[in-house]
């Protein structure tokens, strides 16, 4: 055995071990009391009182949401603002072309060289 040089300073250890034991073994207790990962079967008041549960959620769940629900926006009728619906959707070019200019227009393009261009 080695010799106690400061013998407050042991005790305190001491006394911390003892607490840290004390606390282990109350858990372990606690721990045991419960049933750990055994499942009962559920009594036919539980299983009713669940079944009605289920319903509800069911029928809220149809009752509040007349189709799907932007993520964008937040609108019923749409899914994403991929969809022409939203108002945070992003036009193509095409698509912008078709809304400033009817269906008939033109898009012209001119050719020319590079000489022609530079001067």
């Amino acid at each position: 055995m080695r010799p106690i040089i400061y013998p407050e300073t042991e005790e305190l250890i001491r006394n911390k071990k003892q607490q840290k034991f004390q606390v282990r073994v109350e858990e372990e207790r606690q721990s045991s009391n419960r049933r750990r990962g055994k499942r009962k079967k559920d009594t036919p008041e539980e299983k009713k009182a669940k079944a009605d549960a289920r319903k509800r959620r069911r029928i809220e769940q149809v009752s509040s949401s007349s189709g799907p629900v932007c993520k964008s926006c937040g609108q019923p009728g749409h899914t994403t603002s991929a969809s022409r619906l939203c108002p945070n959707h992003e036009y193509t070019i095409k698509e912008r072309l078709g809304v400033v200019f009817p269906t008939s227009y033109q898009l012209y393009t001119v050719s020319i060289t590079l000489k022609s261009f530079i001067r």
